[in-house]
C-alpha cells in the first residue's frame, strides 16, 4: 500500500567567503525541474513535493547560478539546511570606460522593464557583469540613480547583479544613501515589497 508524502525542505544559501545571503539564487528540484523557487532577501527558501511511497524520500535540489559554481545536494524531507556557494572566478574581464558602461546598463535595464517574462540574454547578462565590474566612482547623481533601480528592477532568471551594484554604491555611499531615502519617502507605504527591499538596501548601506 502506497500513499502520498508531502516532501518540504527549507535551506539559506549564502556566500562561501563572506557568508553574506544571497537572494535571488533559484533552487529546484532536481527531479522536477518545473519545481523551483528563489532565496528571498535573507538567503532563506523554501521547496515542496509529493511523492508516492511508504516514507518520505530526501529531496535532491539544484542550485545553479551564473555567478556561483553549481551545487547539487540532498535534504531529508523536512530538514533545513545552511548551503555555501562558491563565486565563479571570472577571467579578467575587458575593461568598459565609465561612458560605455553607463550606456550599455541603461539600454539593458530599460530593455528589460519594458518585457514581462523576466527573460534577458546571455549576452545582455554578460555585459551587465563587466559593465558593473568596472564601474568605480560614480559622480552623477542620475547615474547613481540608475544603479539602485537597476538593483531592484533588473532580475532576469537564473542571475542577480545586487551584489555587483552594491559594490559600486559602497564606494558611493554618501550619495547613494541619500539617494535611497528619498526614494522611501516617496514610495507609497502600501507597497511593501519595494519599501522593504529598500530599507534593506538602505541597512546595507549603512552598516558597512
Amino acid at each position: 500500500m502506497s500513499c502520498d508524502c508531502n516532501q518540504t525542505i527549507r535551506g539559506t544559501i549564502v556566500d562561501a567567503k563572506t557568508e553574506k545571503p544571497l537572494n535571488n539564487i533559484s533552487v529546484y528540484n532536481k527531479e522536477k525541474d518545473w519545481s523551483k523557487t528563489e532565496t528571498d532577501s535573507s538567503g532563506k527558501f523554501e521547496l515542496s513535493n509529493v511523492s508516492g511511497g511508504l516514507t518520505c524520500p530526501p529531496m535532491t535540489i539544484v542550485i545553479d547560478n551564473k555567478q556561483y559554481k553549481k551545487v547539487e545536494i540532498c535534504i531529508p524531507a523536512g530538514g533545513e539546511q545552511t548551503i555555501k556557494l562558491e563565486r565563479i572566478k571570472n577571467m579578467k574581464s575587458k575593461f568598459i570606460d565609465y561612458k560605455e558602461a553607463i550606456k550599455n546598463i541603461r539600454r539593458i535595464y530599460d530593455d528589460f522593464i519594458v518585457e514581462v517574462d523576466g527573460i534577458d540574454s546571455e549576452d545582455n547578462k554578460n555585459t551587465m557583469t563587466q559593465c558593473l565590474d568596472n564601474l568605480h566612482e560614480v559622480t552623477n547623481q542620475n547615474d547613481l540613480e540608475l544603479l539602485v533601480n537597476v538593483w531592484y528592477y533588473y532580475d532576469p532568471t537564473d542571475y542577480s547583479c545586487r551584489d555587483l551594484v552594491l559594490k559600486v554604491l559602497l564606494q558611493n555611499k554618501t550619495e547613494s544613501i541619500t539617494i535611497i531615502k528619498n526614494k522611501l519617502k516617496n514610495i507609497k507605504k502600501s507597497n511593501d515589497a519595494l519599501y522593504t527591499d529598500y530599507n534593506y538596501l538602505l541597512s546595507q548601506l549603512e552598516k558597512k
